[in-house]
């Protein structure tokens, strides 16, 4: 287990990915997470006494991933681990062949 580093997740909105973040605060993490709907997951990271922060993001977009890690690492001083929580659902078309 690591202490003291920093965290970068993707994916927290709820659920599963909600419950890391704040697990991840309670074992000692700094937590940053993409998105601006996340302040009040930032607000309950830092309740827990550890530094949050959020950003938005495209993640399709390689410079914006790029400007998100280094405001991450400007702001908590280092990136130690990334963890992408997410879902997503493509739906299924049948073929004609």
């Amino acid at each position: 287990m690591l202490l003291d580093d920093d965290l970068c997740p993707l994916g927290l909105a709820q659920g599963i990915g909600r419950a890391v973040a704040l697990r991840l605060a309670d074992d000692g993490y700094d937590v940053a997470v993409k998105g601006e709907a996340l302040a009040g997951l930032v607000e309950e990271i830092e309740g827990k006494g550890r530094r949050g922060m959020w950003w938005v993001a495209d993640v399709a977009v390689e410079g914006e991933v790029k400007g998100m890690v280094e405001g991450v690492v400007g702001r908590l001083g280092g990136l130690d681990v990334v963890s992408v929580v997410c879902r997503f659902f493509v739906p299924c078309v049948e073929g004609s062949g």
